[in-house]
């Protein structure tokens, strides 16, 4: 576990990271590459992707080594699948990429490897078309150490304290 999250006494803060992830007024803080996007009346993003793997991206401030989890309610307009991406720069997919067939909330968790973690929603190989994207967040997570992998997201503050002196619980 993250040195920060596992041993000893202390609080581990799951502030939100995004900038603009409810997308309340406008889209300021989102890149859009190789596609178009619009704010809607209803709060949300409106992306056409113009070209295969286009879609929106931000740069959010992280810490190397700790986990964290990406997540964004999604509805699918004429693609059929998109990718949340995780990467070390705009285009890379190093810590996280993963593929979703259906709207609705998808998440993924990730291990921070730079300071700045570039958060990606874009449409896979092949595909133009629309989609929508609102309540994007990330936040730091409590890794889950079992078969499933789902790293918990933090909201609020969760007291840590380990469970006997030198314990990594």
């Amino acid at each position: 576990l993250p040195t920060d999250h596992a041993t000893g006494a202390g609080a581990l803060v799951g502030s939100e990271l995004v900038t603009n992830g409810d997308f309340a007024s406008d889209v300021s803080g989102w890149t859009a590459n190789l596609a178009t996007h619009l704010w809607n009346a209803g709060e949300y993003d409106d992306v056409t992707i113009t070209s295969q793997y286009g879609g929106i991206y931000q740069g959010v401030t992280t810490v190397v080594g700790v986990v964290y989890t990406f997540e964004v309610d999604v509805t699918l307009g004429t693609i059929t699948e998109f990718r949340l991406l995780v990467g070390e720069s705009s285009g890379g997919g190093e810590n996280a990429n993963t593929t979703f067939s259906s709207s609705g909330v998808a998440f993924v968790s990730f291990v921070a490897t730079s300071t700045t973690s570039y958060i990606q929603i874009r449409g896979v190989a092949g595909e133009t078309g629309t989609f929508s994207g609102d309540n994007i967040s990330v936040r730091k997570a409590i890794p889950d150490v079992s078969v499933n992998g789902n790293a918990i997201a933090v909201h609020g503050t969760l007291d840590v304290t380990a469970v006997a002196t030198g314990a990594d619980l």
